[in-house]
């Protein structure tokens, strides 16, 4: 009985939920690009950059075809984490869906990773770089501006993932990051604050918490981008006082979970759009693939 009421109690506080999702797909040819012009670098050669360095980014091709190994890749707070049950489902919902078509769908391995990473890459993915919340800022996590600082670290991390997956020989990974945030404010009713008991029943505090999930396609052997997906969902209620910093947490991991959700379920037609563009279509999903 008490677990059914905390159930209906996070249903009935959850009363606006808003999402937004955006996934793009990419298979141009590094040569073909190349083969254009060259770069004008007269700004850059200030930060140390020349042509060669435009050159080396450009230089690179899709390698994919599909079946492929698949491998999935989870982060939270900058450290490679274990994917959690509630995550999982939905990931093993799209490999079934996909493994006969597509190949396989298999979660990195985060103990053979580690047994070949260098010193400074595991540091790369084993260390936070979001500051405890606090009461005033809200509860959860929130995502670091990005500085270089940042991105030296994101680009460390994914260097580091790539050579895990190598490891257990995938074809390419999936790196997906799920950050969130619940910040509170008074609501009409919060007034009944000042009285003890209007602390622990009146609806006084209004919850406002956001989950978002941000994630890409890269190859193993050369680190190309094949897609990206970023999806964000909001959940709206109404808590007591005393108990909202609890409902915080609770919708905050409700909005990072549905958001986890949705970007699975938009991958498999991203992968028909890939497949398409890569001209490796697996017979039967050019419907899908014709998905907007």
């Amino acid at each position: 009985m008490r677990r059914s009421s905390l159930v209906m109690g996070l249903a009935g506080a959850a009363g606006l939920l808003l999402s937004a999702c955006s996934t793009t797909v990419q298979t141009s040819s590094g040569e073909d690009y190349l083969s254009r012009g060259p770069f004008e670098t007269a700004a850059a050669q200030s930060a140390g950059l020349d042509a060669g360095a435009f050159e080396r980014a450009a230089s690179v091709e899709p390698l994919m075809r599909f079946p492929a190994r698949i491998g999935i890749a989870r982060m939270e707070g900058g450290r490679l984490t274990p994917i959690p049950e509630a995550e999982m489902q939905h990931w093993t919902a799209l490999a079934e869906e996909t493994e006969s078509t597509y190949g396989e769908l298999v979660p990195l391995n985060l103990l053979s990773t580690a047994m070949v990473l260098p010193p400074e890459l595991l540091a790369a993915v084993d260390a936070p770089r979001h500051q405890p919340p606090s009461r005033a800022q809200g509860w959860g996590q929130r995502q670091e501006p990005v500085t270089l600082g940042s991105m030296q670290r994101a680009s460390m991390a994914i260097e580091a993932i790539r050579l895990g997956a190598a490891r257990q020989h995938l074809d390419s990974v999936f790196i997906y990051e799920v950050y969130g945030q619940a910040d509170l404010s008074q609501s009409a009713a919060s007034l009944a604050n000042l009285t003890l008991l209007g602390a622990f029943i009146a609806p006084g505090t209004k919850v406002d918490a956001v989950g978002a999930a941000e994630g890409i396609l890269v190859d193993v052997r050369n680190g190309y981008p094949y897609l990206s997906s970023s999806e964000t969902v909001t959940r709206e209620g109404l808590a007591a006082s005393a108990r909202a910093g609890k409902r915080g947490d609770l919708l905050r991991e409700a909005a990072q979970e549905k958001a986890v959700a949705d970007m699975a379920e938009s991958l498999r037609p991203a992968m028909a759009r890939l497949a398409v563009e890569l001209g490796n279509l697996p017979a039967g999903e050019e419907r899908l693939a014709q998905r907007p």
